[in-house]
């Protein structure tokens, strides 16, 4: 038994002496990659539209013409003709503010009331007549306006209502596109 326990020793000792190979894998310095990729997309800008417009009274006075006797030729002359008044200071005015991301475009319209002798109206703006306004857009950073006055056309005919007090004579309309 002895013999069998010292040879067991010498091998459990000679495998302790060995040397054991080991293998790995093969470490290497290369490296890999991957393109990325992008696509620009256009940001969405949506308009809006934002107009206030303000009406002064609109509110007319018409005067007949006034005329004198004349002894001599036996005829009526016309010292002043028949004219159409403002009642109070901007009563013709009509302010347009866009405030909007493009320009607006006002086409005004006035429709007389029948049987009042009122044949149309004229729309003014900068000094000339105008049908539409083109009001700028607020891109600049602050709102923009454009002022237009009305003025009625016509012989106003009397009446007990129109003599006691204003009464509608027609009707002005502003389209917006």
């Amino acid at each position: 038994m002895k013999k069998i326990i010292a040879m067991l020793i010498a091998t459990v000792m000679l495998l302790s002496v060995m040397s054991v190979s080991a293998f790995a894998a093969e470490y290497t310095t290369d490296s890999t990659s991957q393109d990325v990729y992008a696509k620009y997309a256009e940001g969405v800008k949506t308009d809006a539209y934002k107009v206030n417009i303000s009406w002064g009274s609109m509110k007319f006075n018409y005067s007949e013409a006034h005329q004198e006797w004349n002894t001599d030729t036996h005829q009526w002359d016309t010292v002043t003709a028949a004219a159409w008044t403002v009642a109070a200071d901007n009563a013709n005015v009509i302010t347009v503010v866009n405030h909007s991301s493009k320009d607006v475009t006002a086409a005004l319209g006035f429709e007389a009331t029948a049987n009042t002798g009122i044949t149309g109206g004229t729309f003014t703006n900068d000094g000339g007549a105008v049908t539409s306004v083109v009001v700028g857009n607020a891109l600049g950073g602050s709102a923009v306006s454009e002022e237009i006055t009305f003025m009625p056309t016509g012989d106003l005919v009397k009446t007990d209502a129109n003599t006691a007090d204003f009464v509608a004579v027609g009707k002005i309309t502003i389209s917006l596109s």
